[in-house]
């Protein structure tokens, strides 16, 4: 090795060793522990650092609204008994008419971060309320009891965010790209975005606005609204229990939306007719998957092949049609459908009746003969 090179080398070692020396050192993740660290909840969000985890034991928390602007994690120790206490203050207030104004109070909890978790609390939003608001991705909201009004819940902007479990009065607000939001029981859920996943939740109203390539799978819903620029989602393996209409389809681009494997059953009877729908004269919905619709409690057709499918069509309205509307409710946990069972054979029925009487015939006359043969 030449001279020149020998000193390129050791300035080149020089300055690595130089570089290294001035990198802050990788912190590790801790776990805070409230009360026993840190008093409050407040306290222990601004001493945590990204990837720390504030572990909140059981007991009542009366917190000012909580902004968490870190990837933290707040899990409690028990949803049933870690409560939070926030009461928003007011923010603002929207005349809406001489004798009526909306008042606006802060968020309760706002988050904006990527991948925060909150798990297994209880949150009370004192009345009226404000939301919980997250922008960020890979948000996790999972086992929470959230107890606020029911204009107000949870709002979340991101994408990858998983909303599993938690139960509320409130509503879910989602706008983003390929999110969870599984096993919650919500008064309202709002979707506004693309190839999200809506599964086994329970809520009253479940709407869909400017979302297309979204999956809504073994729900239960009172309604399911969607409006305009929505298109290529699909809704199977529900259970849609309508106060007035199951389906309301609203506005322009509402199409290729597709329905099968729904329970339709009008357990209040008061219907004008399962599906309302406003869309542009051709914007295709359908109502099967090309073998198989839906149940429908008022499809009074028969199915002579016994395969659980009817024999003709469910004609909805004008531009609605299922094809293949099914005899018996879905299977849901099962994903199958339920074939009628075998009704008991009349013909058979009629040739036992008939024995039968042909037998008891011929005893009567045997008794009577073996009667008179005795005299």
């Amino acid at each position: 090795m030449n001279k020149n090179r020998a000193v390129t080398l050791v300035l080149v070692l020089l300055a690595a060793s130089c570089l290294v020396a001035v990198l802050p050192a990788t912190a590790e993740s801790r776990t805070l522990v409230v009360p026993d660290d840190y008093p409050t909840i407040t306290a222990a969000i601004g001493n945590a650092t990204d990837g720390d985890t504030i572990l909140i034991k059981k007991g009542t928390y009366d917190e000012q609204p909580l902004k968490i602007n870190k990837t933290l994690s707040l899990v409690g120790e028990d949803a049933n008994n870690t409560i939070l206490n926030l009461r928003p203050p007011y923010k603002e207030t929207y005349p809406v008419s001489p004798f009526y104004s909306v008042i606006v109070y802060s968020d309760a909890i706002t988050i904006n971060a990527n991948d925060v978790m909150l798990s297994n609390l209880t949150i009370n939003i004192h009345p009226p309320g404000g939301y919980i608001s997250a922008t960020g991705n890979r948000i996790q909201i999972k086992g929470n009891n959230i107890k606020t009004g029911w204009t107000t819940g949870l709002s979340i902007n991101g994408s990858n965010c998983n909303i599993t479990d938690n139960t509320s009065s409130g509503l879910i607000g989602l706008s983003g790209f390929s999110n969870m939001i599984a096993g919650n029981i919500f008064s309202y859920v709002s979707i506004s975005g693309n190839s999200n996943s809506i599964t086994d939740n329970t809520c009253q109203d479940l709407r869909l606005a400017n979302a297309c390539h979204n999956t809504v799978s073994g729900n239960k819903i009172g309604v399911s609204y969607v409006a305009g620029n929505s298109s290529h989602n699909v809704f199977y393996g529900n259970s849609i229990t309508p106060v007035s209409n199951a389906v309301r389809l609203d506005g322009n681009s509402v199409e290729n939306n597709t329905f099968y494997h729904n329970n339709f059953i009008n357990k209040y009877d008061n219907y004008s007719n399962y599906v309302y729908t406003s869309v542009l004269i051709g914007a295709a919905t359908f109502w099967d998957n090309g073998r198989e619709g839906n149940y429908w409690d008022d499809y009074n057709g028969t199915d002579s092949n016994r395969d659980g499918i009817g024999d003709t069509p469910y004609v909805i309205n004008g531009e609605n049609i299922d094809n293949y509307p099914l005899m018996e409710p879905y299977n849901i946990e099962n994903d199958a459908v339920v074939v009628p069972p075998e009704p008991f054979p009349t013909t058979l029925v009629a040739a036992i009746v008939a024995t039968a009487a042909i037998v008891g015939v011929g005893v009567l006359v045997y008794f009577k003969r073996r009667k008179h043969q005795t005299k």
